[in-house]
């Protein structure tokens, strides 16, 4: 049997779609909670994206196959990588001669730019054998 107001299902119905303008203060806070919520987040997400992680990771290495002997030097070429995405300065790589722990050179990179690659050359005044490495010392990140 029916009411003049309709059964019951009929009135939930009618009460769920009320307008938004008859919401609650508490579902007005929820909302309003959720939004900040969620904006932070894709903020934050934004953030990492654009800006975050710029960090130098730099690598240096020797390659004895292309040594070449001109007037008596040697010259060693030195690879400089910055598999970062932040650039780095002032970049000190330093030639160790690995039998005895003697520093044979010291290079200096001006400026190395994220997930770059630089070639330099070590001038020695004797021919480099395979137990020579490059080490970076040190760099600044600006």
């Amino acid at each position: 049997m029916s009411t003049p107001r309709g059964n019951r299902r009929d009135e939930g119905v009618r009460e769920k779609q009320r307008p938004a303008s008859q919401r609650s203060p508490a579902e007005w806070f929820t909302l309003a909670l959720s939004g900040l919520i969620v904006g932070t987040i894709l903020a934050l997400l934004l953030f990492q994206l654009f800006d975050g992680g710029r960090e130098a990771i730099l690598a240096a290495e020797v390659d004895l196959q292309g040594v070449r002997e001109e007037e008596g030097s040697f010259y060693l070429p030195i690879v400089v990588r910055n598999s970062g995405s932040g650039p780095a300065e002032r970049v000190k790589v330093e030639v160790i001669d690995e039998s005895n722990g003697e520093p044979l050179a010291e290079i200096e990179f001006e400026d190395v730019a994220g997930e770059s690659r630089l070639e330099a050359f070590a001038v020695l005044d004797r021919e480099p054998t395979s137990g020579v490495r490059a080490v970076v010392t040190s760099f600044e990140q600006p």
